[in-house]
């Protein structure tokens, strides 16, 4: 006889607890869901019973209750300890890499979650440890799965698969190499099966659009696509030298977050220009090629200026709640001006090392953005506060309308 599935959340925000119940008790009545709030439970004790969960669903930034990654590493040897799908807001490919390697099975970000994506993962996770999910059909990850170091994917001639380096809800991203030059490469793969999802698809053309139109030292570089017998897929450049959100330990020097504000709103004037907005700028997807040239990168819910605002299902976001701007969070469209207010959000942040907007929920965060007034920064960093209060301006017809504008105007902040 089957059972239940049992799933133990561990995640500090009480809205994207409540909104996976819900997930679960719409979708999948055979999974019973446990809530652990970190930062008020702490670290489970070494007599905490993993045993009695066929799934860990673990958050990667656990508020005042520490780090994911670190609880995973500290408590994945423990005796029962279930199968571990780190769930995260801000990760990467980089987060996704030390989660894997740390036993994960698997990584979604949580804008990228859905109902049908959830439910997935819970019983493809779990299945080793539950006897309900063991009658469930299995995924198809022909495409998803790399055979040994040398094995060349089905259906992807010219390309030798390394290693697995990220994940995303319909995708997943191996750094491989290219037999013709030896050049190494991220290989972004999207079954054939999941574009059946229109959105999927057109998510995967329109990051292959706005990578073909855009050439800058400042926006990551295109290599190859096509669609081959059983999936679609991207090579792009790999750049291996980390992410912003890892650089940033607190406060940059002062000349440092300048220098690399300059370079993302010169990366920006080149998409603009190319007649892309990116509608999702954060330092997640702001790279690094080598020590300090500052890349743009995961064009996937960038679209056309000249499109209309895309429908979406109602209640979704398009973006991440920190770095959205007002017109984003009112579910208004977008243009350029969205983009340079992402990007104001961000320089805050490496000036100061907090983000100006901050909140307990995704609903708080997106009211301060539409209503709060701007931070004020410290005397020392007073200069800059006219450049800042222009990109996070409320009204978009009050900042600059370009990038090059943007530019100049920081210019004239610099000491």
């Amino acid at each position: 006889m089957s059972r239940d599935i049992n799933v133990l959340l561990v995640d500090d925000c009480p809205d994207f607890r409540a909104l996976v119940r819900h997930y679960l008790r719409q979708n999948a009545p055979d999974v019973t869901l446990t809530d652990y709030d970190p930062e008020v439970q702490g670290l489970p004790a070494d007599s905490f019973r993993w045993s009695r969960y066929d799934l860990l669903l673990l958050d990667y930034q656990l508020g005042d209750g520490g780090d994911g990654l670190s609880w995973l590493a500290e408590l994945r040897d423990k005796d029962g300890f279930p199968p571990t799908v780190l769930v995260t807001a801000q990760g990467n490919e980089y987060v996704a890499v030390r989660a894997l390697k740390l036993g994960a099975e698997d990584y979604i970000r949580k804008q990228d979650l859905t109902a049908t994506r959830l439910v997935e993962v819970v019983r493809e996770a779990s299945r080793g440890r539950s006897p309900a999910a063991a009658a469930v059909p299995s995924v198809n990850k022909t495409t998803l799965q790399p055979g040994p170091e040398e094995t060349v994917v089905r259906g992807i001639n010219g390309y030798r698969m390394m290693r697995k380096i990220g994940a995303g809800t319909q995708s997943r991203i191996y750094l491989a190499e290219r037999l013709s030059d030896d050049l190494q490469v991220a290989l972004k793969i999207v079954a054939i099966s999941a574009m059946d999802d229109e959105d999927v698809l057109r998510r995967f053309e329109r990051e292959v659009n706005a990578l073909e139109r855009i050439a800058s030292p400042h926006v990551v570089r295109l290599f190859d696509q096509a669609f081959a017998d059983d999936c679609g897929y991207i090579a792009m450049e790999h750049l291996p030298g980390g992410d912003l959100r890892e650089r940033m330990d607190g406060q940059f020097d002062e000349d440092v977050a300048v220098d690399w504000m300059r370079q993302l709103l010169q990366g920006l004037a080149v998409i603009h220009s190319a007649g892309v907005i990116h509608r999702d700028l954060k330092p997640t997807n702001v790279l690094f090629r080598g020590a300090d040239t500052l890349v743009i990168a995961d064009f996937g819910i960038s679209r056309p200026i000249d499109t209309d605002t895309e429908h979406t299902t109602e209640g979704m976001l398009l973006g991440t709640p920190a770095y959205m701007s007002p017109e984003q969070c009112l579910g208004d469209s977008v243009d350029a001006r969205s983009d340079l207010y992402s990007a104001g959000v961000m320089f805050v942040e490496m000036l100061t090392g907090l983000r100006p907007f901050r909140g307990r929920s995704v609903a708080a965060i997106l009211h301060q953005h539409v209503h709060e007034p701007i931070p004020r920064l410290d005397a020392t960093l007073a200069h800059q506060q006219p450049f800042v209060d222009a990109l996070l301006s409320k009204q978009r017809a009050d900042r600059p309308a370009t990038a090059g504008e943007a530019l100049e105007l920081m210019q004239a902040s610099v000491h």
